[in-house]
């Protein structure tokens, strides 16, 4: 693991390791498509096939010509959904079978692939996949770019688990993940060698390829390195992106300079899908464009009802007693609401605007609780910028009658509070809205560990064991086996889950590809709780995302993380890790509880981007 040593200081004086917006994602949408509602068929036509995702609507309607605009053809941010008359034909009844055929998938118990979140096994198809059924698509290819944030003057680097650094390609660059390895000098990294960005897409380009059942086509992706630093750049990179590849989708992982949601609209607009699960955007930003963006991970209003259900069961109801030295234990609970005022994390903003109102009236934290402020959300280790408003921050606390014993921190990582606290020694107990960059083992490790010793968090992170044990890392692995720099959890396990999320929308989506029945078919995947901390409840009744529930976790400084032989401290789980999906939160104060509550392996890993002029992250 890096030590703050290793990381680069930029002009300013703050270090340059900060957390990527994870700007939570996903999203809920109103139920299912009023034009298009799906259906689960389980064709069994021997013992030994297994159920297929094949959305069937009730009717069929001509698919819209491909000549023509896609966004002409959606009517976006319309509350009744899609019109009926851009809707495509039903995909046929998908054939079941084993052996004998040109395409044959190696399916794991019963699903695609070994992520049990994987749709059931589609062993292989034959006949008519429609072909260029929409913009990106043809008979024989599916267009994906991946966007992120490249070099403006050649000195942005990117880091791997491994501590390996590689400076990335200019901004405006196209890679061809096609093309053959270190064949275009123009995405290679210092060594000569493809950009590890470059080398990740491909081995998961190929992941999806040989696991998941396209219908005869083949993924085909670019990677685009964008310098981009305000709205108007990302818009411009759209049109570009768009006039240039005309893609079916995108995975937006451009996370460091900002205005994601610019680049977002201007896709969407030409009708491209957009998988972008390290964004958090509210509902209504999902419904606008439905159906066309989708997340992994959940909208801000699920992540509201989490963090206001647990605060209402498991922590209003009970005494202070997890605050440190200098705090009374056993004494009723005094409250601050402790939030960003970033101008770059209007997720973070509309989290607390919905949840205060409700802390209050549900949970009856008193109406008069003091609101403090901090500026910058991202930075554990900061040493730039004025700290004053941390110690004043402190103060009003300390100061305050009766003194705050527990913060209800709305998300949003920042170091200079937590080090004005314990230079005061003012430990109080934090409840963390999880934001999956706090509940981040490296958050803890590199954040004040005497003030982190009484923080919890509420977060929708899946219980992990070593990164070489995640299913991301296994994938990337089978798919790239002699890569000998190991990209780290941000990299690997982070961007995973978006390429498994338009790999299981190609497949549920069925031969005849189109958003229309993308959305249908991940409508159509049952309703299924969590029975396993590792893996979540996902279904999309709920809306544009997968993860239905979350969990609680504790920090502890003496925890081992998997896979660690020394006690570097890591965030253990309750009760096992297991899951709830809002409104099932039993009552009872569990976190700082029970030492040997297991690790939680979940890492996003230390992201060292040196701040060179022009890269604003």
């Amino acid at each position: 693991m890096s030590t703050p040593e290793e990381f680069a200081r930029r002009k300013d004086g703050r270090w340059s390791r900060k957390y990527p917006p994870l700007l939570l994602i996903g999203v809920a949408l109103a139920l299912v498509l009023a034009v298009l509602p799906s259906a689960l068929t389980n064709p069994q036509t021997n013992p030994n096939e297994v159920a297929e995702y094949a959305p069937v609507p009730p009717q069929e309607h001509n698919a819209p010509p491909p000549s023509q605009s896609n966004f002409s053809t959606l009517n976006l941010g319309a509350s009744s959904g899609l019109t009926t008359e851009v809707a495509p034909p039903p995909p046929p009844k998908l054939q079941s079978g084993t052996g004998g055929n040109p395409t044959i998938y190696n399916c794991v118990n019963g699903h695609q692939t070994e992520d049990p979140l994987s749709p059931p096994c589609s062993p292989y198809f034959t006949g008519d996949n429609y072909g260029a059924t929409y913009t990106g698509v043809t008979k024989d290819e599916i267009r994906v770019i991946f966007y992120m944030d490249g070099s403006i003057n050649k000195t942005t680097t990117t880091a791997s688990y491994d501590g390996t650094n590689e400076v990335a390609p200019l901004a405006g660059t196209y890679c061809d993940v096609d093309k053959p390895a270190n064949s275009q000098a123009k995405c290679a990294n210092e060594n000569g060698e493809d950009h590890m960005y470059v080398r990740i897409t491909r081995a998961y380009e190929r992941y999806l390829n040989s696991r998941f059942q396209t219908y005869n086509r083949h993924f085909h992706f670019w990677v685009f390195y964008s310098g981009a630093t305000d709205a108007g750049g990302r818009r411009a990179d759209a049109a570009d992106n768009y006039a240039k590849i005309k893609p079916f989708a995108v995975i937006d992982w451009a996370i460091f300079r900002g205005y994601s949601n610019a680049y977002v609209d201007s896709m969407a607009r030409n009708g491209s899908m957009v998988f972008a699960s390290q964004q958090i955007n509210p509902r209504a930003f999902y419904q606008k464009y439905d159906p066309l963006v989708w997340s992994f991970w959940p909208d801000i209003e699920q992540r509201v009802d989490q963090y206001v259900e647990y605060v209402c069961k498991k922590v209003a109801p009970y005494p202070n007693t997890h605050s440190g030295s200098g705090i009374a234990h056993g004494q009723p609970r005094h409250y601050a609401f402790y939030y960003t005022t970033d101008q770059g994390r209007p997720d973070l903003a509309r989290f607390q605007e919905l949840a205060i109102p409700r802390l209050i009236h549900e949970c009856h934290i008193p109406a008069d609780t003091p609101r403090l402020t901090f500026p910058d959300a991202g930075y554990t280790i900061d040493t730039g910028g004025d700290p004053t408003y941390a110690r004043l921050n402190v103060a009003k606390m300390q100061s305050a009658q009766p003194e705050v014993t527990t913060m209800l921190w709305l998300g949003g990582v920042d170091g200079k509070t937590e080090q004005a606290a314990d230079q005061a020694k003012y430990y109080p107990e934090v409840f963390f809205a999880g934001d999956q960059a706090e509940e981040s083992n490296s958050t803890g490790f590199y954040g004040d560990r005497n003030f982190h010793a009484q923080v919890a968090v509420v977060t929708p992170v899946i219980r992990e064991g070593r990164l070489e044990d995640t299913q991301a890392y296994q994938s990337w692995r089978e798919a790239d086996p002699t890569d000998p720099t190991v990209p780290d959890g941000t990299w690997v396990g982070g961007v995973y889950r978006d390429f498994f999320m338009i790999g299981m929308g190609v497949q549920v989506a069925g031969p005849r590809l189109h958003p229309v029945t993308v959305a249908s078919g991940f409508r159509a995947i049952p309703v299924i709780s969590s029975t396993n901390p590792t893996v979540p409840a996902c279904f999309f009744t709920q809306g544009h995302f997968c993860v239905q529930d979350a969990v609680d976790e504790w920090w502890d400084n003496t925890g081992v993380p998997p896979g660690g032989t020394d006690p570097t401290g890591c965030y253990r789980m309750p009760t096992q890790g297991k899951r709830y999906i809002s409104g099932k939160w039993p009552s009872g104060d569990d976190v700082f509880v029970n030492k040997s509550d297991p690790c939680n392996g979940y890492d996003i890993g230390a992201e060292l981007q040196v701040r060179s002029p022009g890269f604003e992250s």
